[in-house]
């Protein structure tokens, strides 16, 4: 991980965390998800801070939709720009800096966000959005 080489202390303190709840000679399991909220804030805040397709996978509709007046016609490719979602400063202020403080009280994993309707609600949006959030959200986190 990218953020673990330029900070160290973190990484640090994730092992730390670890090393306090996890036996030794045995790796962390969802089960021990809760009991972890420092390593899943480095978890949210690297993929929301550099996430490994800015863009997604683009989809495209089945059928026509009307959108604000605006046809989107059938076969037209959307695209979520997951960075710009990721990197707006409405919602994540200095946000090309990495900063676990945004994760203090979102430490559900990230599945349990993906039905916010509101911005603010969600922890990020690595996973996609909606119907087309990503079937393996479970096993990237």
């Amino acid at each position: 991980m990218l953020a673990m080489t330029k900070y160290p202390e973190t990484q640090k303190k994730g092992q730390a965390e670890i090393d306090a709840i996890i036996d030794e000679g045995h790796s962390p399991t969802w089960a021990d998800y809760g009991r972890l909220p420092y390593v899943a804030a480095i978890t949210k805040e690297f993929v929301r801070w550099r996430p490994v397709a800015p863009l997604g996978m683009p989809h495209s509709l089945d059928e026509d939709e009307w959108i604000d007046g605006k046809l989107i016609a059938k076969g037209t490719a959307l695209i979520l720009n997951i960075w710009g979602l990721n990197h707006d400063e409405r919602y994540h202020k200095n946000a090309d800096e990495f900063d676990l403080s945004r994760y203090v009280n979102k430490t559900l994993p990230a599945l349990d966000y993906r039905n916010f309707a509101y911005y603010d609600s969600r922890d990020h949006y690595r996973y996609g959005a909606g119907c087309r959030l990503c079937t393996d959200v479970h096993i990237a986190e």
